[in-house]
C-alpha cells in the first residue's frame, strides 16, 4: 500500500455524491459493460462548458463515450469509460476546466461517481 504523495493530498477533492444516480434513465441508456465509468453531471449546462466537457474526452483518449443533454433543464449527462482507473487528478482537471474553478461557482454543481474496476 503506497501513501499518497504531497500533490494528491494538495488536491484531496470532496466531491458529492449522490446516493442514485445511476438509477436515472439517462445512464441505463449509456452503460458501457466491462471498463470502469466517470458518471459527470454538469448543471446550468451551457456551449461553452459543453465543449469543454467534449475537448476533455479528446484530449484524455477515453475508450469509449455517452452524454445525454437534458434541454428542458440544461444538464448535460456524461458516462466516460477506459480501461483502468480514473486518477484523483484527473477529475479535477475536468471540474476546473469546464468551470474556472467548480468549487467557488454557485451556478455550476458537479455530481462525479468513480466507479471501481469490475471483478474478473
Amino acid at each position: 500500500m503506497r501513501l499518497p504523495s504531497l500533490l494528491e493530498k494538495s488536491l484531496d477533492l470532496t466531491i458529492w455524491k449522490p446516493p442514485s444516480l445511476k438509477a436515472l434513465p439517462q445512464f441505463k441508456r449509456m452503460v458501457v459493460p466491462g471498463h470502469n465509468k466517470l458518471y459527470i453531471v454538469v448543471h446550468q449546462l451551457n456551449k461553452e462548458k459543453f465543449q469543454k466537457v467534449m475537448a476533455w474526452v479528446d484530449v484524455f483518449s477515453i475508450y469509449a463515450f455517452a452524454l445525454h443533454v437534458d434541454t428542458s433543464k440544461g444538464d448535460l449527462y456524461v458516462i466516460a469509460t477506459r480501461n483502468g482507473d480514473f486518477k484523483r487528478l484527473e477529475v479535477f482537471e475536468l471540474c476546473k476546466s469546464v468551470c474556472n474553478s467548480a468549487y467557488t461557482s454557485p451556478e455550476v454543481v458537479f455530481e462525479i461517481v468513480n466507479q471501481p474496476s469490475p471483478k474478473r
